[in-house]
């Protein structure tokens, strides 16, 4: 039987940081409401015009055949996580905002899975950001 697990976005600590025009981070706090711990492998913002900079691993990679671990979000517990986006303006600010988080993350089995954190929880966040990166 398949393990379910769930990742949410606290509605709290959340903060964009405009590095330059085009450039974000996104300092995020994540809640893993599962049983067991997760390793976050990837984080994207599935918007048109918005690619994921690749963070340098939180631990490390053992004989560098697996996938790096950006942060283990324990069971209960909030996890900060930055995500380093590059956007490409204004392609990234026409239509409708993104209004979730696709994440890759390894069980405590090393099962991949690949599973959304809503943004809705922090209504218009994600739009204002990438409109104020792109001024």
């Amino acid at each position: 039987m398949p393990r379910v697990h769930q990742v949410r976005i606290s509605t709290t600590g959340q903060q964009a940081k405009v590095l330059a025009r085009g450039s974000v981070d996104l300092d995020l706090q994540l809640v893993n409401e599962g049983s067991f711990p997760l390793g976050l492998l990837r984080m994207t913002m599935p918007q048109a015009g918005v690619r994921t900079v690749p963070s340098a691993p939180a631990e490390p990679v053992l004989g560098g055949t697996a996938d790096p671990v950006i942060a283990t979000l324990r069971p209960e517990q909030l996890t900060s996580v930055t995500l380093h986006l590059a956007l490409t303006c204004p392609t990234s600010t026409e239509g409708v905002a993104a209004d979730h988080l696709q994440l890759t993350v390894r069980d405590d089995q090393a099962g991949l899975r690949t599973t959304e954190v809503d943004l809705r929880a922090l209504p218009g966040f994600w739009d204002q950001v990438r409109h104020a990166a792109c001024r």
